[in-house]
């Protein structure tokens, strides 16, 4: 592991419509705060939702980006592109998916010029796979973006919440090396997976991870509260030998700060424990 994040929005005050959204008028902020905790990073985020504002599909945003890492000395490895949750490239009409198809091209070439070589591709939700036919025509969506990320040298990394043996065949069936695993711990953990050995599965594919804590089949709760085996997971990353980022998307609550730095600190004296062993 090279570095620990934090999801975007996880340093400014919890929206009241849903656990994640953009933080519009704080984002920049953010990067000072987490400058101070001490990660290393921030995963951005890019939703439906006035997607067009947001300031990684503008160049003065892009450049305003670029300025405050440069600044705080916060990376953005990663996007979180929960954007294709709500246009997803099947279960749509041809049209709309070539469109979804055509918009992560361009946020592939998006995503490279701020530093991030990940977008998070997240199929769940009412984008879930339910059928063959969803994951051939996610895969045959993907095929244009993914030429793009080859000569980009950005990683798409899809998160479902498939059996490791589907999800790591839906990955190898696309046939490109830019095509991988992005890996959320607490999904995995509320669905009754044996996440650390799913991690040894999946190996060289993964190409990112969300650090969760959920309870099994319940919701997301504070780090450490729920069923993650937060140490039997950390020593399979590092068994690995796992070196991309790990990104904090973590439950939080007004006292989002204080979380955050909580967090950090776990995470950090578990990674520490298991290099003394």
């Amino acid at each position: 592991m090279d570095i620990i994040g934090i999801m975007q929005g996880r340093l400014s005050p919890p929206r009241t419509d849903r656990i994640q959204g953009f933080p519009w008028t704080s984002w920049e902020q953010e990067f000072e705060h987490a400058a101070d905790i001490g990660y290393g990073a921030i995963e951005w985020l890019f939703e439906a939702e006035k997607f067009e504002e947001n300031p990684i599909w503008n160049k003065s945003g892009r450049r305003r980006i670029l300025e405050r890492s440069f600044e705080t000395g916060v990376a953005t490895p990663s996007i979180c592109a929960d954007y294709f949750m709500e246009k997803p490239f099947f279960r749509v009409e041809s049209e709309e998916a070539e469109h979804s198809s055509n918009t992560l091209v361009q946020l592939i070439d998006y995503s490279a010029e701020v530093g991030a070589d990940c977008i998070l591709l997240p199929v769940l939700e009412v984008a879930e796979i339910k059928s063959e036919q969803d994951a051939d025509n996610l895969l045959r969506y993907l095929e244009k973006p993914l030429k793009r990320a080859e000569e980009c040298g950005v990683d798409i990394g899809i998160e479902t919440e498939l059996r490791a043996s589907e999800y790591a065949a839906l990955v190898q069936k696309a046939s490109s090396p830019r095509c991988g695993v992005y890996l959320d711990l607490g999904n995995a953990t509320a669905k009754g997976y044996n996440v650390s050995s799913d991690i040894a599965d999946y190996n060289d594919a993964l190409c990112g991870i969300h650090i969760k804590d959920r309870v099994l089949g319940g919701p997301s709760v504070l780090l450490g509260t729920g069923d993650l085996d937060v140490e039997g997971v950390f020593g399979a990353l590092s068994a690995v030998g796992y070196k991309r980022s790990c990104i904090l998307q973590t439950a939080f609550t007004d006292k989002y700060l204080d979380i955050a730095k909580d967090n950090l600190k776990m995470v950090e004296q578990v990674f520490s424990s298991i290099k003394r062993d």
